[in-house]
């Protein structure tokens, strides 16, 4: 089973707790980003295979990271 390195940006802790409980039983390691300026630093330095991305959220929204990375 191949195992991926995760980054979740999502505000909400509700959804993150639940991605978390998915995927970490099946040996993924988990990154989180509470907004859309940590989800884009973390991309940068951590560089995760998977990028899970809320579109509503604070400071840099999904749309904006989307082009921001796209740049």
């Amino acid at each position: 089973m191949a195992v991926a390195k995760i980054l979740i940006a999502e505000d909400s802790q509700t959804a993150v707790e639940l991605l978390r409980r998915a995927l970490v039983p099946l040996g993924h390691t988990i990154l989180v980003a509470a907004d859309g300026e940590d989800a884009e630093r973390l991309l940068r330095t951590e560089r995760p295979d998977l990028l899970i991305l809320d579109i509503i959220m604070l400071k840099m929204n999904g749309f904006q990271l989307c082009r921001s990375l796209r740049s």
